[in-house]
């Protein structure tokens, strides 16, 4: 008795965080099943029965061959993650016919780009519901424990080559076995780089330097992402800049013990020598590397500073002066800074 499940195709409509439900039986979802977004499938559905649509070829679609029987009486298997809606765990699609049965399920119009968790399962007493799932080359039995089978588990991680993604679920009992499914969720999610990677925030940082003061200081947050296959410790290598900038790390390592921190950057005027108005601009190298990576890779940040009058100390000064003007004039001062002292003709 195999179960085969294949995803594929087409990838216009499903995105990131997309979650497509599906309850296999011949008892439709509730309305509140059906609101949380699942669908039917069984032996009657036919081909195609659609999960997303912008009504035209590339829709989302799910495809089962092979259901001999739409069957009830499976059991909550909300405690492993499974729905508590018994219009969704009771009632399952199984391939029941011969010792060696083949359901197929295919999902199409799904995106390479992106990778998928896959929850799929059923709970059910009785020896003769065992059965053994192979997904992404590595097989998960599930036999009876404490007089039940239950195969609710999620597989992560799982990629589609040219639009298609596959896994079977053969019957361990040949004689008399039967292999079925009573709902399936799969999550698209964003492609992860196989090694770590480093994250640099803001992506640019603007600086404000104030007269009498010759250097400013602001910050940079690095955080670790952990990578798809591997999560070594990053280690910073370098950090450049020029046109009066420097940017210093505390701790030159990040990784899952350490996922964040702050590089503190300098402008240093006396290197470049602005006048009060003018700016400048530069950009931050940050060259890293994956422990146990011969490769470095580069991020980078846009950085500026503009040299500015201390205002504060300008309107102290001008309102001094203007405290005391001659009878026929008035002080005046704009909403930029500027002082005027006006003289009154009449």
């Amino acid at each position: 008795m195999v179960l085969a499940l294949a995803v594929g195709a087409q990838a216009s409509l499903i995105s990131n965080g997309d979650e497509l439900k599906i309850d296999f039986g011949n008892t439709a979802p509730s309305s509140s099943a059906a609101a949380d977004g699942y669908v039917q499938y069984n032996s009657t559905s036919g081909e195609a029965v659609v999960l997303m649509t912008d009504g035209a070829e590339d829709d989302v679609t799910i495809t089962v061959t092979g259901v001999d029987g739409n069957y009830v009486n499976h059991l909550d298997g909300s405690a492993s993650g499974g729905s508590s809606d018994a219009t969704v765990y009771a009632d399952h699609a199984a391939g029941n016919g011969n010792d060696d049965d083949i359901l197929t399920i295919i999902i199409s119009g799904l995106d390479d780009a992106l990778t998928y968790d896959l929850f799929a399962g059923m709970l059910r007493d009785g020896e003769a519901w065992e059965h053994m799932y192979t997904v992404g080359g590595a097989d998960y039995d599930y036999t009876l424990v404490g007089g039940y089978v239950n195969s609710y588990n999620t597989y992560s991680g799982m990629s589609s080559s040219g639009g298609v993604l596959s896994f079977t679920v053969d019957d361990i009992t040949d004689v008399g076995g039967i292999a079925s499914i009573a709902e399936m969720r799969l999550t698209a999610r964003e492609r992860l780089p196989d090694g770590a990677t480093l994250s640099l925030a803001p992506s640019t940082l603007s600086l404000d330097l104030v007269a009498p003061d010759t250097t400013v200081d602001g910050t940079i947050t690095a955080s670790y992402i952990a990578g798809a296959v591997s999560s070594n410790d990053i280690e910073i290598i370098s950090l450049t800049a020029d046109a009066g900038f420097t940017a210093v790390a505390s701790d030159p390592a990040l990784g899952p013990a350490n996922t964040e921190e702050e590089f503190t950057v300098t402008f240093d005027n006396a290197a470049i020598g602005l006048v009060i108005g003018e700016s400048t601009n530069s950009t931050l190298a940050v060259t890293w590397t994956e422990a146990g990576s011969s490769v470095t890779n580069t991020e980078t940040i846009a950085l500026d500073v503009t040299y500015d009058e201390d205002l504060a100390e300008f309107w102290t000064i001008a309102l001094d002066f203007g405290a005391i003007p001659p009878a026929n004039h008035f002080n005046e001062i704009s909403a930029d800074g500027t002082y005027s002292s006006l003289v009154r003709l009449s």
